[in-house]
């Protein structure tokens, strides 16, 4: 499947001063393996030119949080070279607030593992694509590589409860058909997320089963990702129709029966840059940017930034020093939250229960209307948007997750799921995970609407002389495979750290091999052989995790299906659109 991790790239310019600035285009290579369309893509670029003979292109450009993120580590990928290369990022107020951002609510996770596509479509209709592999690890995210059509759980257990037990609707949900129900995510359900993980656990757990499963989960210490920036985002104000909160009755994913089931999808932060390159064949001095500046901290409408351009000229960046031929200027001007990609396919599927929603930008906003070269000002315009984007496979589905820990960014590392594979007791298994150099720390974390049984998990250390080294933990939370198994559910956290001996160094490591076994059930699974709503007909069944006397479901414990990941939303191509205007 693929997910769409979108570089959005709006190039634009206009005419300055009489006979100062052309429109032009600029041919983008696609290198890489084309698939599809055409080889090269001509983006549209402004050229200016003083009455000195002084040359400058002006872009302005549009990235998502990995893109912006990329570029601003240095690890931008070969295809974008074109447009970024040889460029200095201006630090301003802008981009200071999108690093504390990818500081403090971004997350790391594993390199991606599947192929990675670069699609550009330009304003004049050409469209290209490319297969890239493109180094994603050791860089901060806020919406997962792999996010662009994921959902993410939300744990609404007035919901579930209203319509698994009581056989009723959500007043407070919008109908879209028998299988599809909405509502906006409000401030009460960012303050209260740990308090809707307890009741959506108690719910699974019942009262039956709360003393046999203890109090695990009820102290829940993982809070996404996304709720933690919303809480943030929302102290000066929580727009209504920020995030839309989906329940789905289905049976996707790696659940044996059909369930209600209840996610979100994060919308993406988009980094507006504009781009000032010399293209004359001598040393160049920008001395300013011309426009319009807020300060404002809180979310606000795209549409207020329009009235921003609007408004009374004058110095927004001065001192941006003197560019060498080819050198470039980036500098961030606007960060926007933007509506999730696809989500107007759900619900133009259903016309009826189409809500009005908008793009919101935060914090600090540069509007540039013109750019002073050598003394002279070139005025700027509105102007078409090309689309560029990165799109990368992977294999999505249910299971717990895995993290080490980082020394170097002080992080935790998503290391993607985790006995995957092993969603029933019957198909309990053990996987090993090998990583290079030395790693002792890791956390195994339940973030789906599961219920995790972790058997075992021990280390083994590869050293470069050959020898093969097996660590004990720190605290044995888990021991060997015996059957006693560590219950997690969502939202819990398992933490394993082994404890290395005093004579192994680092440098003496060559790989670290993590091994877990154990296995997982759907919350939908469980909900549904308690509550007795599958076939009655098939034998019954006295299951390892302890559930007594739960029929066998249709799918049998032992037959295969494909674990998909729970998405409504489907990729859409994008046309080019005016950002600006």
């Amino acid at each position: 499947m693929r997910h769409l991790l979108a570089v959005f790239l709006a190039l634009s310019v206009t005419n300055a001063l009489a006979g100062q600035c052309i429109k032009d285009t600029r041919p983008l290579d696609l290198g890489g393996s084309q698939n599809e369309g055409v080889k090269t893509v001509q983006l549209r670029r402004y050229l200016c030119e003083t009455s000195n003979a002084d040359q400058i292109s002006i872009q302005f450009n549009r990235l998502n949080d990995l893109s912006a993120s990329l570029l601003i580590h240095g690890k931008a990928p070969s295809v974008m070279h074109s447009v970024f290369g040889n460029s200095k990022i201006i630090n301003n107020d802008v981009l200071k607030e999108v690093n504390r951002l990818l500081n403090d609510f971004g997350y790391y996770e594993k390199d991606a593992t599947g192929s990675t596509y670069f699609n550009v479509s330009s304003v004049n209709g050409e469209h290209g694509e490319s297969e890239y592999k493109v180094n994603t690890s050791n860089v901060p995210v806020l919406v997962s590589h792999y996010y662009g059509n994921i959902d993410i759980p939300f744990p609404d257990a007035k919901a579930i409860s209203k319509l698994e037990d009581e056989r009723g609707f959500p007043s407070n949900y919008t109908k879209m058909s028998n299988e599809l129900i909405w509502r906006f995510m409000n401030n009460d359900d960012l303050v209260g997320y740990q308090d809707n993980v307890e009741a959506y656990n108690n719910f699974i757990r019942g009262k039956k089963y709360s003393i046999r499963y203890g109090n695990i989960g009820k102290n829940s210490k993982w809070i996404p990702s996304d709720i933690r920036l919303y809480r943030y985002l929302a102290k000066s104000g929580w727009p209504n129709d920020f995030i839309v909160i989906f329940g789905e009755h289905t049976d996707e994913g790696c659940a044996t029966s059909e369930q209600w089931v209840f996610s979100f999808s994060p919308r993406e932060l988009v980094l507006d840059v504009a781009i000032i390159e010399n293209v004359s064949p001598h040393k160049i001095s920008i001395d300013e940017l011309v426009g319009n500046a807020s300060d404002n901290r809180a979310l606000r409408s795209q549409e207020l930034s329009k009235a921003l351009s609007q408004g009374h000229q004058s110095t927004v960046i001065s001192g941006l020093g003197s560019l060498a031929p080819g050198e470039k200027l980036v500098v961030p001007t606007r960060m926007t939250f933007v509506i999730p990609d696809g989500l107007d396919v759900a619900f133009k599927q259903h016309p009826q229960s189409l809500p009005k929603m908008t793009n919101y930008v935060w914090g600090p906003e540069i509007s540039v209307t013109g750019v002073r070269v050598n003394g002279e000002v070139a005025t700027l315009e509105a102007s078409a948007a090309n689309y560029l984007a990165l799109t990368a496979s992977c294999e999505c589905g249910s299971c717990p997750y895995l993290y080490t820990w980082n020394a170097d960014t002080q992080h935790w590392h998503n290391q993607g799921k985790i006995i995957d594979k092993a969603d029933g007791p019957a198909k309990e298994n053990s996987e090993v995970r090998e990583f290079d150099g030395l790693v002792s720390r890791f956390q195994i974390i339940e973030q789906e609407a599961e219920l995790a049984f972790i058997n075992a998990a021990t280390l083994e250390l590869e050293l470069v002389n050959g020898s093969i080294k097996t660590v004990p933990m720190d605290r044995q939370v888990v021991k060997i495979a015996d059957n006693s198994y560590q219950q997690l559910y969502f939202g819990d956290v398992l933490d394993l750290a082994f404890k290395v001996p005093d004579d192994i160094e680092p440098a003496m490591v060559k790989h670290s091999r993590l091994k877990v076994t154990g296995y997982y059930r759907r919350y939908g699974d469980i909900l549904s052989e308690r509550m007795g709503k599958l076939n009655k007909s098939n034998t019954m069944t006295l299951l390892k995790d302890g559930f007594d006397a739960l029929p066998v479901t249709k799918r049998q414990e032992g037959d295969t299906k494909e674990c998909k990941s729970n998405s409504r939303l489907k990729s859409t191509s994008i046309a080019p659109v005016n950002f600006l205007q």
